[in-house]
């Protein structure tokens, strides 16, 4: 499955009809429209756009999602572009904190995974702050770099994110090739058998979570062959996501994730 301009209008008509739209759903709106600018919904959000970030009021979201959306703003050519670009600043001072300061890893399936995070800081900074892209890596391993046999005991209930798969995300993102293969090898044994089961099947009634496990799907299989069993672990969690989508409001932001090449910071 792949991103279409039918799924875009989606996944922007559904952003647009929450308010207030945070971070997350600014970069969703901003990506898909710039994707697909002809679509009436892509019409709609630049209208958004240009009402809201005339008004110097700053967008919620922590500091990930709001490098995040730096990123996408950068690629926009409109009067609005530059409107957020103090709060930009803002967050990479959050982020050069948050690496200095933490002591550990929110491990947890929630929007404070300190992996998800590090994962949306990590492609900003490697673009536009060098030092906090190093920075983010040596904290990576000081916190996941021992990580062995992972006990994977999830979903939880309200889980967003798979701290398991998460956390192989980051790695994957932040580590060199050589580095990062014995690592997961050593982080989930079973991986080529389909192991542990739970990763590989979707979770009843969890939308957002499915999306997010097919993201880390879809990197990790990046690096394994395309008759890997990650390939249909993906597909299987994005079939069983996408009829949910408006069931649950961070589905939006998850699903162009998982439907967009790996990196946040990466063009549609």
């Amino acid at each position: 499955m792949q991103l279409t301009p039918a799924i875009a209008a989606r996944l922007m008509a559904m952003t647009l009809a929450n308010e207030p739209v945070d971070a997350a759903g600014w970069w969703t709106l901003l990506t898909c429209a710039r994707a697909w600018p002809a679509l009436p919904e892509a019409e709609a959000v630049r209208d958004r756009a240009m009402a809201r970030f005339g008004v110097d009021e700053p967008v919620a979201g922590g500091w990930a999602w709001q490098l995040t959306l730096d990123a996408e703003m950068r690629r926009h050519r409109q009067s609005w572009a530059g409107a957020l670009n103090a709060q930009a600043r803002a967050a990479a001072r959050a982020a050069h904190l948050w690496v200095r300061s933490a002591v550990y890893p929110v491990r947890a399936g929630s929007a404070a995974n300190s992996g998800f995070a590090m994962i949306h800081g990590h492609a900003w900074a490697t673009r536009h702050d060098p030092e906090l892209a190093l920075a983010l890596t040596g904290l990576a391993r000081r916190w996941f770099g021992r990580d062995r046999a992972a006990q994977v005991w999830e979903p939880d209930a309200d889980a967003l994110l798979s701290p398991s798969l998460t956390e192989a995300h980051c790695m994957l993102r932040l580590l060199p090739r050589a580095e990062f293969e014995p690592w997961l090898a050593a982080l989930l044994p079973g991986l080529d058998d389909a192991g542990p089961a739970v990763l590989f099947e979707p979770a009843d009634g969890l939308p957002a979570l499915n999306l997010s496990r097919a993201w880390s799907w879809r990197a990790l299989g990046e690096r394994l062959p395309l008759s890997h069993v990650v390939h249909a672990a993906a597909d299987r969690h994005l079939a069983a996501a996408m009829p949910q989508l408006a069931t649950e409001p961070a589905a939006a932001s998850f699903a162009l994730l998982a439907l967009l090449p790996d990196s946040p910071d990466t063009s549609a």
